[in-house]
């Protein structure tokens, strides 16, 4: 998994890639909200929203 954030026109854009090039891998099922690194990754872009809003 690739995640990339990038700042568009003073937006927080978020880029999820997944690559699984294995045989016979198996797609988990999505974790939503309660996926910890998505959890993470939120709450570091707000900080970061946060912080140069106050710039």
């Amino acid at each position: 998994m690739s995640y990339l954030l990038k700042n568009e026109e003073g937006k927080t854009k978020l880029e999820i890639i997944q690559e699984d090039n294995r045989p016979n891998a198996v797609q988990e099922d999505p974790q939503g909200e309660e996926n910890p690194i998505l959890k993470s990754l939120k709450e570091l872009a707000e900080k970061i929203d946060n912080s140069t809003a106050n710039h």
